[in-house]
């Protein structure tokens, strides 16, 4: 907090001499439940480093921003970064930063439910940090890689480290890694049949955030110990530690995983047979995750909610295509046709949203083609029509 407050009292010309200080302090944040600051820090490294000639010199942190990005729950934005990342790992040479930001996209397909992108990315990053030596990228990239693997419906460990008994595969991390990741193969083991493997690793989570001292890990033990209880049959256990979870990942600003915690909560109310409630939870929760981009998660409860007699409503946006014209673009589309009606260059809106010049591209082609646009100039004027048009309709 101390260097938080000296560093946002700076202008950004005496910044420019020390970046790497927002650098280490946006790194602090992110295992510090602060993702809203690191996110801010992050972003501001990149904005000066860009205008200081400085962008190259600290490849890692649009690893960080990404994952700032995801647990504030902006999915979309952290994979376009990320791939970004990924493109600028690959042209610089940069191995460790490389593996890094491959690490990192495959954290973000897994609740976006991208899962053979995850996967890609989780192998190649863990076959990179092997033979870097990178032990703590290694490990973290296995235990994602296990859980996208087990999603794509494979039914084994991805790794001979995930079996082995008495032994803790994520000692080289951090406790807040840790109660992370043990409450991922809680999942895995409760998936795979084996409760007794799932309770070992939900204790281990525990362990782990207690160690911590911070919300967000216990929010993750506290989710961890409701799945093991609600497959033990103790579903009011379960609701109680899912709801105390969803409380504290919604306090440091964590709302995939407060969903996430509310549809365990959600299921357990259904055994407890509790339909109303349970059915409002899922709804609020679904409704979150699909706000979020967290497609995986967000199907599970709809899953949930068919099961419990709903009918699902789904959303049309991102991009309405059953309409024409400037309703057709996606949110990101739009934002970008925005910044273009602003005159904004290609660098200009790729600096300003954080993507590569080569992302933005994809995006103006894409409004092209559904604005049967062939310039620039058609694309603003596009969307300026439709702004006059919506400004026009009669107030109520």
């Amino acid at each position: 907090a101390e260097a938080a407050a000296l560093i946002d009292a700076l202008p950004d010309e005496d910044l420019a001499r020390r970046l790497d200080a927002v650098v280490d302090l946006a790194g602090a944040e992110i295992y510090l439940d602060r993702f809203e600051d690191a996110g801010r820090h992050a972003e501001r490294v990149l904005r000066v480093g860009r205008a200081t000639g400085q962008d190259q010199l600290f490849p890692g942190v649009n690893a960080t921003l990404g994952v700032a990005w995801c647990m504030s729950g902006r999915l979309a934005d952290a994979a376009e970064l990320l791939d970004a990342a990924i493109e600028a790992g690959r042209l610089s040479g940069n191995s460790q930063a490389l593996a890094w930001a491959l690490f990192c996209r495959a954290f973000v397909a897994l609740p976006a439910g991208d899962i053979q992108v995850g996967i890609a990315a989780a192998e190649e990053s863990l076959e990179l940090a092997q033979a870097g030596g990178q032990s703590v990228i290694a490990v973290r990239s296995a235990a994602v890689l296990a859980i996208l693997r087990l999603t794509a419906g494979e039914r084994t460990p991805a790794t001979g480290t995930m079996t082995e008994s008495g032994t803790d595969p994520f000692e080289a991390l951090p406790h807040v890694w840790k109660s992370y990741f043990h409450e991922l193969m809680t999942r895995y083991w409760l998936a795979n049949g084996d409760v007794d493997a799932a309770a070992r690793s939900a204790a281990d989570a525990r362990s782990s955030a207690t160690a911590a001292g911070l919300k967000l890990p216990m929010a993750m033990a506290r989710r961890a110990a409701a799945a093991v209880a609600l497959a033990g049959g103790d579903a009011q256990t379960a609701v109680d530690e899912a709801l105390s979870s969803a409380d504290l990942a919604e306090a440091v600003g964590a709302p995939v995983e407060a969903g996430l915690a509310r549809l365990v909560a959600g299921r357990a109310l259904a055994h407890l047979g509790e339909r109303e409630r349970a059915v409002e939870l899922l709804e609020q929760a679904t409704a979150e995750l699909d706000r979020r981009a967290a497609a995986r998660y967000r199907d599970e409860g709809r899953r949930e909610l068919r099961r419990l007699g709903e009918r699902i409503h789904r959303r049309t946006r991102p991009g309405d295509l059953g309409q024409t014209g400037v309703a057709t673009l996606t949110e990101r589309e739009l934002e970008i046709a925005r910044l273009i009606v602003a005159r904004k260059t290609n660098g200009e809106i790729a600096g300003d949203l954080f993507l590569s010049i080569k992302t933005v591209e994809t995006h103006i082609r894409n409004m092209f083609r559904k604005l049967d646009a062939s310039s620039r100039v058609e694309i603003a004027r596009a969307v300026e029509k439709a702004d006059k048009a919506l400004a026009d309709l009669p107030r109520h």
